[in-house]
């Protein structure tokens, strides 16, 4: 996972006609023509690699950053007191997001905390007049992901979530376009591979890291025994063990789930809806076997061994991970790349170009491109007339769907649900698990 993250942003850089699908345009007034200021918030390793590529794109001034960490927040200061010596922008540094939020000089904000913080500053930033680029999964439960999606809406600005696949990788829109098109023959199921879900918080107490405001990381979490997996000391370069535990995270459901549950309604059609009904896992380990059902007869299931995901239609199926692409039509391959050291005929690229040349030249339905997610949300920000490739509805959505199968697994029943009201149905399903108990004053602010 820290390879492919981190190889992702160095790269961030009418009948008869094809139907092109662009993000939903609205209305909004447009931005002055200067540079855009941008505040970081959470300034761990994901962050540095995207404060680096927003950084990288002329007419961006990062300004602000913030951490409740000393170490963290003091190294992002100095990086960028570094990076601006000769000539820049006041950079300043906060350990509490609302006094960020409160510089009226800053356009955008970045949201790259452990997830159970992402609604909370999300929505407090947004109401704050900013545009915002939030990590995935943009929630960490239903209720929020519904918060963000009315706030953008109420408050008429920007959000972009930073599930890159879209962007990044040219493979999964070659395959959505091969199910969106029929080449696959009418879509009967998708399996994705992401890992298990969430487990309850069980690390053993270790001594406390120096300068480090332990309860306000665990925010509107429970306090739980501080451990160095949930908050490396110092500096880190890794990706912490938080995702692991449902007090902050939903586990690989949520955090693989958000990239490849969103291919798989990018795949469908289905960006602004989700699922119908959700059948809990029959295998003993309760790690994989939830099935999800759409409205249009798909079933999605999840297994947690391996990483990438499957379209299968009654003629052919396509799998796609970042770096392979396996097309099979009528039982034989027709394509493959999965491994450069066994397909060695050719690459990734290739194998798209090759599939689509065959397949997609005079295809009816072209997705929209976009080369570079950053880029793509930059120029949403100052266009300010369409929204950005995953934007709040393609996010909220998606960590829906992600939750939805959290709960398959914390709470081993069916459920129905209704995508377009938010509801349980038919009597499934309980409305306490759309939400959370929040702590003390971290909670979700209203819309």
């Amino acid at each position: 996972m820290h390879f492919n993250r981190r190889s992702m942003l160095k790269g961030l850089v009418c009948a008869g006609a094809p139907l092109i699908l662009p993000s939903r345009v609205w209305a909004q007034g447009t931005k002055p023509n200067a540079k855009i200021r941008v505040g970081c918030v959470g300034m761990g390793t994901q962050m540095r690699g995207v404060m680096g590529g927003f950084r990288s794109n002329d007419g961006v001034e990062v300004v602000a950053v913030c951490d409740v960490d000393t170490s963290r927040r003091t190294a992002a200061l100095e990086a960028l007191k570094e990076a601006y010596k000769n000539g820049g922008p006041e950079v300043k540094a906060y350990t509490d997001y609302r006094e960020l939020l409160a510089d009226k000089s800053i356009d955008v904000v970045i949201v790259a905390t452990p997830d159970h913080w992402h609604a909370i500053v999300t929505v407090a930033a947004l109401k704050a007049g900013k545009d915002v680029y939030c990590e995935k999964p943009l929630t960490h439960n239903i209720k929020e992901a519904i918060a963000v999606m009315n706030a953008v809406k109420k408050y008429n600005r920007v959000l972009q979530t930073g599930s890159m696949q879209r962007s990044s990788n040219q493979e999964f829109r070659v395959a959505c376009e091969l199910a969106r098109n029929n080449v696959l023959g009418k879509l009967k199921t998708i399996e994705i591979n992401i890992g298990a879900p969430a487990i309850p918080y069980d690390l053993k107490e270790e001594a406390m890291e120096p300068g480090l405001d332990w309860d306000q990381w665990c925010g509107p979490a429970p306090v739980v025994p501080y451990n160095s997996q949930l908050s490396p000391r110092g500096v880190h370069h890794g990706f912490p063990n938080w995702r692991k535990y449902r007090e902050f995270a939903t586990g690989m459901i949520g955090d693989w789930g958000a990239h490849h549950i969103d291919i798989a309604h990018w795949g469908m059609g289905m960006d602004d809806s989700g699922p119908v009904e959700i059948l809990p896992s029959t295998n003993p380990n309760n790690t994989d076997g939830v099935s999800m059902k759409y409205a249009n007869g798909v079933t999605l299931t999840h297994i947690a061994k391996g990483n990438g995901l499957k379209f299968v239609g009654e003629t052919g199926e396509v799998f796609v991970a970042r770096g392979s692409f396996h097309l099979i039509m009528d039982g034989k391959d027709f394509v493959r790349f999965r491994d450069k050291n066994e397909d060695k005929t050719l690459s990734c690229e290739g194998a798209c170009a090759k599939a689509t040349k065959t397949f997609l030249t005079d295809a009816k339905v072209k997705l929209e491109v976009s080369k570079n997610h950053i880029r793509n949300f930059l120029d949403c920000v100052k266009a300010r007339t369409e929204k950005p490739i995953t934007s709040e509805l393609v996010g909220g959505h998606t960590a829906i769907a992600c939750h939805l199968m959290s709960q398959a697994y914390y709470n081993k029943q069916r459920m129905c649900w209704d995508p377009k009201t938010f509801a349980f149905t038919n009597g499934t399903g309980d409305p306490a698990w759309l939400t959370r108990p929040y702590r003390g004053a971290a909670t979700l602010p209203t819309v």
